[in-house]
């Protein structure tokens, strides 16, 4: 126990260092100057911990946000399921059975009762679409009004954090091996075959958030036999090009950040906030000691995302302290900011022309071939998100629309503080983003 905690605070340190290097190089701005004296003060955090006794830590039990116990809490019957894909990833699925709003579902008839699967963005889990309660959490409001509602969990994350073969310690090169190909590939198929089987239903409704929609918009170009198995795509703050990222910061690791890659491959670091018991524990920890990172994270967050709402803004510290950094691969991170330094493309993970031309037959990765997308898609964008911007979402809309056509609709929301966040833990999410949802799905 005591070795994984010291060896937990080594890689908050590693990463200490690499920020503190990156930010005093490049950053001289007052908001960026700030983010460097927190990671400064941060690391200092860190290193008192370890002065104070990793044995005193060790014996603490602290407690974290966990979808099962959330949803045992909801009073929302619940399940639990199990699928592996063709990898041999196992990844956890958590349904909702039914809602405890019996007289809305009197009026909701079995055989109209169509799966929807909702899958979360990057560094998250299926916690995403419950973490703000029975009243706020997309998940909740689905199922009172009647639908079979279905959390995804991609590899990687706390709750598809296994393998048939791999261990994600001990095999760790191997396990995480993967980036957000793999999940729109092999991940996606696998869930949705087993919502139909267990369902015996013919279709599903989609909903994805941020890395949610890339899987989303992944599994559709390469398998387009998928558009036969979703009735409708809803994608919130959609990631496909990332060419004008509002984030200074962002923008300028993409540009290193084949560098960093090599570097932490090189140095056994394949994994990216792959949150566990002791890494849990040492966050609870660092927050409940008035950790400089946690009292800061608005800031943060801001500027990588944009400047969240209101809404937002009350319970941010909470929701990331519970819930996220729920863990994934840095060639997730990789793959993403290739997209960042490719104009306008939106294109398979690339290796380098010496392995490309072994993997792919040719010097340069292909392209994803949205033109094999032929669902209805709902693109809903903000002005505010500093990630999935104006321009990146109005490009992809463009490309959808010279084969989709008559199946695409962008709305985007006008407010001016609703941003990456906001589409999935901002409370005025209901009134924006999740009644046209369901408006939406009775019509398609």
């Amino acid at each position: 126990m005591i070795n994984r905690i010291r060896e937990t605070i080594k890689i908050y340190q590693k990463i200490g260092d690499l920020a503190e290097v990156f930010l005093s190089s490049r950053f001289n701005n007052k908001i960026n100057a700030r983010l460097l004296h927190i990671i400064q003060t941060e690391r200092t955090h860190i290193k008192n911990i370890e002065n104070q006794g990793i044995q005193n830590l060790s014996s603490r039990k602290y407690s974290s946000f966990d979808t099962v116990v959330a949803l045992e809490n909801s009073g929302f019957p619940y399940e639990t399921h199990e699928v592996i894909t063709e990898d041999g990833y196992i990844l956890t699925l958590h349904r909702i059975l039914r809602s405890n709003e019996a007289d809305i579902l009197a009026n909701t008839p079995e055989e109209n009762k169509i799966p929807v699967l909702l899958q979360h963005g990057l560094w998250s889990s299926s916690g995403d679409w419950i973490v703000t309660g029975t009243s706020h959490s997309l998940a909740f409001i689905l199922s009172n009004n009647g639908y079979d509602v279905w959390l995804g969990n991609a590899r990687g994350n706390l709750y598809s954090r296994k393998h048939k073969c791999f261990c994600p310690r001990k095999n760790g090169k191997d396990f995480w091996n993967f980036s957000w190909h793999e999940m729109g590939s092999m991940d996606l198929p696998a869930m949705i075959d087993l919502i139909l089987n267990v369902t015996a239903k013919k279709q599903i409704y989609y909903v994805g958030h941020s890395l949610g929609t890339t899987m989303c918009f992944v599994l559709l170009s390469t398998k387009p036999e998928y558009n036969e198995k979703i009735r409708a795509l809803f994608a919130l703050a959609p990631i496909v090009y990332l060419n004008h990222l509002r984030s200074d910061v962002l923008q300028n690791l993409a540009n290193v950040s084949d560098r960093l890659y090599d570097v932490l491959e090189m140095t056994g670091y394949h994994s990216f906030l792959p949150r566990s018991g002791i890494v849990s524990l040492v966050d609870s920890f660092l927050s409940r000691n008035t950790s400089t990172l946690i009292n800061n994270a608005p800031l943060i967050l801001s500027n990588l995302s944009g400047y969240a709402s209101d809404s937002v803004k009350k319970n941010l510290k909470e929701v990331i302290i519970a819930h996220i950094a729920a863990g994934t691969s840095t060639k997730v991170l990789a793959h993403f900011a290739q997209c960042v330094r490719t104009e306008k493309t939106f294109r398979h993970f690339d290796f380098g022309v010496e392995k490309n031309l072994i993997v792919y037959g040719q010097k340069e990765p292909p392209n994803y071939e949205l033109s094999n997308i032929r669902i209805p898609v709902v693109l809903f964008y903000s002005k505010a998100d500093w990630l999935s911007t104006l321009e990146d979402v109005e490009e992809l809309a463009d490309a959808l629309e010279h084969s989709n056509k008559d199946k695409l609709i962008r709305k985007k929301i006008e407010l001016a503080h609703f941003n990456h966040l906001d589409f999935i833990w901002g409370s005025i999410s209901k009134l924006n983003v999740f009644n046209d949802i369901l408006n939406y799905m009775k019509t398609f």
